[in-house]
């Protein structure tokens, strides 16, 4: 990786530690750690009837008399759509809020937590102060969207908020989230009155709403280790929460209502000591609990948020120049000097905000970091990487949510990787791996009939250039071309050896080892990647940032190109679908073994990249610094265009480690793991456009410089 310019930028920093603010009105009146009185507060989104619950609401605020005698306090839900109002109107919509003559007025309000002390905080801020001065006598409760509590709004809470519920849903490969949220809240003074949210069961897979289905808290052991992960780092936290518990099959939960009941009936039996902890959740627990003499940063791309401006409005939006970052200080000392920056998850792709950090010791703040000249923000829900450089001293926790970036290894499972990798690169040359085994689109995903019929697409002859690695040569290529328009060229089956040799230059690990795969049916691919007109067409929006109908469409994640699949399918009557990963490579090939299908080097004569680099014994070139019209280059020698740069090209395929194999999970369409990208981008230096290069995003990930091309099998 080059390394990175370094530009002089102004640090804009908010850090406010946890001390009530000057003229702020007396907190609500409640016993320390004990949210309305409620020895533990165990809390469900809605009543879902468990004897344990404590705190109830839904439709059940209208029977508190019932509710109040079990000992548990009753609330009205509703949610903060109200935030549109302006301070008065908002106040009076919760200040005159019928209570059915219950005296003890509780409300409870969902997607509080907007923007880290941003517009909308603001915003948020003021209307609870202002109701807190027309009724004090109203209770409130809050559901806590993205991450931790930013420190001025914390501030807002300490003085008029009886309860925050820290919305958590993860599964265990997270767990770090746990930890972070409530160390967030004691930094801010907020612990005693803070509870986890966790999910129950799994997201609803709904691609309209941008729901992918991510697994939650679904087994009782799961549940055990999360509240013995909260109670370890935090046992003045006062109870959980849940909010979920829904969907059927094989996605729903896996526990029963008695395994629930137990669990929350002995919330505050659990130990504090992490006994009872599996090994990887006591080392995160000793993390974060640990007293750090020196600074110790604690930090996340999940806490990255736009920066919006405020004119009159909390919605009004203004070109943003700053994202807004949250980041923690565990440590004794203040951290001074940090320098973060904020990249793309793809191979290549650029720095598009950066900036100094300032962090005083134990302590939350809220970084505005400048966005990079042409840049734009991208990074919402924690699929960016964020670098942090530190002085000596200074310890760095940066942490990844294995939704997008995977789980991390420990020491102990890199070693045992490196010592995998090292005999299978010793060992003699694998047996072929058929695909015959890969799966056909699942029924959601292909058209009903499943009969694919390209004998009756309009076919064309023509003679193109191509590049090889004896240069270019004109060839005769025939092309099919389907009902709207798309070209496509029959591949041929074979074999060929997928990954890259240890020696090639800039080549990843995940490369190799290099192995002999054989594609054992032909099948029909698009020489183009997806025009923005193809994608119009068919889907009614075009999302591209590189506007241009001929120009292969971007701003679309692994989803939106499955369902161009379904809907091409369902209209052509044929099964269209993302290439796995071995038809990829094997097609852009192209009978060729070198790192391009160019040869050895590539110019930016012969492909859209950033020819400000060059490979190998190459030259540099020109950089466009956008994506061209698809077939603006030599096709490889099978005739598909673009399969060097312009834009990154999503496979069916989920991202696992060589050798490929068809059927070991790698091919199913409903699995949540990352999916594989290939062939590199108009942004990209040259190496990461090689045949073998491979990079990884999650289903729900997009941006300028990733497109897709889709394939048919040939019946």
């Amino acid at each position: 990786m080059r390394a990175l310019t370094k530009l002089t930028v102004l640090s804009v920093v908010t850090a406010v530690v946890a001390l009530p603010l000057a003229g702020s009105e007396a907190p609500v009146a409640a016993e320390k750690g004990k949210p309305f009185g409620l020895d533990k507060v165990i809390a469900f989104y809605a009543g879902l009837g468990i004897k344990s619950q404590t705190f109830i609401g839904g439709d059940n605020w209208k029977g508190w008399k019932a509710w109040t005698e079990r000992g548990g306090v009753v609330y009205r839900g509703m949610t903060a759509g109200f935030l549109s109002k302006n301070v008065d109107e908002g106040s009076d919509i919760l200040a005159n809020l019928d209570f059915g003559g219950n005296p003890n007025p509780v409300v409870c309000i969902d997607e509080f937590g907007w923007d880290y002390d941003g517009a909308k905080d603001r915003h948020t801020a003021a209307i609870l102060k202002a109701v807190h001065r027309k009724t004090p006598e109203l209770k409130i409760a809050i559901y806590q969207m993205r991450g931790p509590v930013a420190p001025e709004l914390a501030a807002v809470y300490r003085d008029t908020v009886e309860l925050v519920m820290l919305e958590t849903y993860i599964d265990l490969n997270d767990a770090w989230l746990i930890a972070f949220q409530l160390q967030a809240a004691r930094l801010t003074g907020l612990l005693d009155r803070s509870v986890l949210a966790l999910g129950l069961g799994a997201e609803a897979e709904d691609a309209s709403r941008g729901l992918l289905g991510w697994e939650w808290t679904r087994t009782a052991e799961a549940l055990d280790q999360q509240v013995r992960l909260i109670r370890m780092v935090a046992p003045e936290s006062p109870g959980v929460a849940f909010f979920g518990k829904f969907l059927t099959g094989d996605r729903a939960m896996h526990m029963t209502d008695e395994e629930l009941e137990a669990i929350c009936n002995r919330f505050n039996e659990y130990p504090t000591d992490g006994t009872g902890l599996k090994a990887e959740l006591l080392e995160l627990g000793k993390t974060f609990t640990k007293r750090y003499e020196e600074a110790a940063v604690f930090c996340s791309s999940e806490f990255v948020l736009p920066h919006w401006t405020y004119e009159g409005t909390p919605h009004a939006d203004a070109p943003m120049r700053v994202t807004r970052v949250l980041m923690m200080n565990l440590g004794e000392k203040d951290a001074k000097g940090i320098k973060v920056r904020l990249r793309g998850p793809w191979k290549g792709s650029e720095v598009w905000a950066e900036g100094p950090v300032d962090i005083p010791a134990r302590s939350v703040v809220v970084a505005l970091l400048p966005l990079l000249p042409g840049k734009s923000y991208r990074g919402w829900l924690g699929t960016e990487i964020m670098e942090v450089d530190a002085p000596p001293g200074c310890e760095v926790f940066n942490f990844k949510d294995s939704r997008y970036h995977g789980k991390r290894d420990s020491e102990v499972t890199q070693q045992a990787k490196a010592t995998k990798a090292d005999a299978e690169s010793a060992a003699p040359e694998r047996p072929a791996v058929s695909t015959e085994t890969l799966p056909t689109p699942l029924p959601d995903q292909r058209a009903e009939a499943g009969v694919s019929r390209p004998d009756e697409w309009t076919s064309e002859k023509r003679r193109v250039t191509v590049a090889t690695p004896d240069g270019e040569q004109e060839k005769e290529i025939t092309y099919h071309k389907n009902t709207i328009g798309m070209e496509f060229v029959k591949i041929p089956a074979g074999e060929f050896m997928m990954g890259s040799p240890p020696g090639e230059s800039d080549r990843d690990d995940d490369e190799g080892p290099q192995h002999k795969v054989r594609i054992t049916k032909p099948f029909y691919m698009g020489a183009h990647e997806v025009t923005q007109a193809a994608y119009e067409k068919l889907m009614g929006n075009n999302p591209a940032n590189f506007k241009g109908a001929s120009n292969p469409v971007e701003e679309v994640s692994w989803s939106d190109a499955a369902e161009f699949c379904r809907r091409l399918s369902a209209r052509e009557g044929a099964a269209y679908y993302l290439p796995t990963e071995a038809e990829w490579e094997y097609a852009c090939r192209a009978g060729t073994t070198t790192p391009f299908y160019t040869g050895a080097t590539i110019s930016a004569n012969l492909a859209n990249y950033n020819g400000d680099f060059a490979y190998g014994k190459g030259s540099k070139g020109v950089y466009r610094k956008k994506t061209t019209p698809v077939g603006s280059f030599p096709a490889n020698s099978w005739g598909l265009y673009d399969m060097h740069g312009n834009a990154w090209e999503r496979c069916q395929s989920l991202y696992m480690q060589h050798p490929y194999r068809a059927d070991d999970g790698r091919e199913n369409l409903r699995a949540t793991g990352d999916r594989v990208l290939r062939g590199g981008g108009w942004e990209c230096e040259p190496n990461y456009c090689r045949s073998a290069d491979r990079s990884r995003t999650s289903r729900a990930h997009s941006s300028h410089g990733s497109g897709f091309r889709v394939v048919l099998r040939a019946e």
